[in-house]
């Protein structure tokens, strides 16, 4: 099986009665935190709130929320609105091994998605899981060599987390799986320049891969 297919195997298969409890504790912990920074953004999020506003008049979608506001935007849109806001204290969790920070990718994905189809909670943590797992099993082998190259290691793999886990959510099979993964894997982007020109787009290529995810 190529390395796409193992991940496919895996991420769709997966049950919420198959998880041992810790990691469903894990996961809680997880998105309690991420939303927590979110909701502590204050004046960090405003760039990103004002690109969902100036946004909701093109997209006109609704179905998902703001989690600072509350105001009801695209799924789109809220996926990438929120995980911009989640990362803009830069004090969301990051998978080391990968130096990729997955739930502000994933967890804004998932929140869209479900609330748009009226997920259970044991839905969105199976979910999430799957994320988390896609995303470290691929970073953690390539992305010390990508981010020598210059490329943002969550830019390349959340995005492929987000689409694991959206995968999952809305119960894909296997080979549907492997071809969203492979489409993902299109939609990587991201460099490390932001830090060199001190732009902002470090914030946004998160939200860019949270919503990749769902594309």
């Amino acid at each position: 099986m190529t390395a796409t297919e193992r991940i496919a195997d895996f991420t769709s298969g997966l049950e919420y009665g198959d998880l041992p409890a810790e990691v469903i504790e894990k996961v809680k912990v997880s998105v309690l935190h991420n939303l927590g920074v979110a909701l502590a953004a204050g004046s960090m999020a405003d760039e990103a709130v004002a690109y969902g506003r100036a946004m909701s008049a093109y997209d006109g979608g609704t179905g998902a929320r703001l989690l600072v506001t509350g105001e009801e935007v695209s799924v789109m849109t809220a996926a990438y609105v929120n995980g911009a806001t989640i990362h803009a204290r830069a004090q969301d969790d990051v998978f080391f091994p990968g130096l990729t920070h997955v739930g502000a990718t994933a967890i804004p994905a998932v929140l869209a998605v479900g609330e748009h189809r009226g997920s259970t909670g044991e839905e969105l943590i199976a979910a999430l899981v799957a994320g988390y797992e896609a995303a470290a099993s691929v970073s953690e082998g390539f992305a010390q060599r990508t981010t020598a190259r210059g490329f943002r290691a969550t830019g390349l793999y959340g995005v492929l987390g987000a689409t694991a886990a959206v995968g999952r959510l809305m119960r894909l099979d296997r080979q549907q799986t492997v071809a969203a993964l492979g489409l993902a894997t299109s939609m990587s982007s991201g460099t490390n320049q932001t830090w060199v020109a001190g732009t902002q787009e470090w914030q946004f290529q998160v939200g860019g891969a949270a919503s990749a995810g769902i594309r």
